[in-house]
């Protein structure tokens, strides 16, 4: 259901000229570019783009407020970390979940954290390497006794949220915004779905919010946890980075963007 996503975070909304020249890059590195409206890209890249493989999946651009997705607390925390509240957000995601897809994304977010001197929504939290799952043949014995209830129970939850939307606002936005929407109302449906019909894949560690610090903080730049209650109620984090940050991170061998 899609892949990893970003947004470069703005102090202050773009000017009209920015706004211009945004477009006319997109123009420039794609084969293939859709504008739903002033604000909405859909996009092919071209190959010769970067100097690396080039993912050819679907990427999205869009530009909005990035305090929609916030909660009280996690602007308390923000303002505390930068001094501001961004006024607006540059967000990106991809359609496909491959390494060049995750690899790409990273160099178009960096571009335009550049370009637009913003810090980085890197959609979630940046996590050490998770030791291997074991692997339990009656889990997914019951997990296949369960297949039909899981989607039932996915397709009535759609519904519902469908017939909330404002005019204009597709399932499909809700899915793009995920990426970048710690308050999504797809993760309570995933957590809902899990309480009721149990974990699609075997239970991972999960590593600890210390553990999670250490990591993030080995890396080079500048990197702000912002902390948040899960569906389930428990404490997670999403990070914001600055360009050194992400660029260290992309050479480092666990390199990924957040799905």
């Amino acid at each position: 259901m899609g892949g990893p996503g970003a947004s470069v975070l703005l102090r202050n909304p773009l000017t009209e000229e920015q706004r211009k020249n945004l477009d006319l890059w997109l123009q420039s590195i794609a084969r293939t570019l859709k504008a739903e409206d002033s604000d909405v890209y859909e996009f092919w890249l071209k190959e010769e783009v970067f100097a690396e493989t080039v993912s050819q999946c679907l990427f999205y651009l869009g530009i909005d407020d990035p305090t929609d997705y916030m909660e009280e607390d996690e602007r308390r925390q923000i303002v505390e970390h930068l001094g501001y509240i961004p006024q607006q957000a540059i967000s990106i995601s991809s359609g496909c979940n491959q390494k060049s897809d995750h690899r790409t994304l990273g160099l178009l977010t960096l571009h335009l954290a550049e370009v637009y001197h913003g810090l980085i929504n890197i959609g979630g939290a940046i996590t050490p390497p998770l030791p291997p799952a074991s692997i339990d043949k009656d889990f997914f014995k019951d997990r296949k006794a369960k297949v039909a209830g899981r989607k039932a129970y996915l397709q009535e939850q759609y519904k519902i949220l469908e017939a909330t939307l404002p005019p204009g606002k597709t399932i499909g936005d809700l899915l793009r915004e995920r990426h970048s929407d710690p308050n999504s109302p797809f993760l309570r449906i995933e957590a809902e779905m899990e309480e009721r019909f149990g974990p699609v894949l075997p239970q991972r560690y999960e590593p600890s919010m210390k553990e999670i610090s250490a990591f993030v903080q080995s890396i080079p730049g500048k990197i702000y946890p912002v902390y948040y209650e899960t569906g389930r109620k428990t404490q997670w984090v999403w990070h914001i980075v600055d360009t050194t940050f992400l660029c260290a991170w992309m050479t480092h061998p666990h390199f990924h963007m957040v799905k």
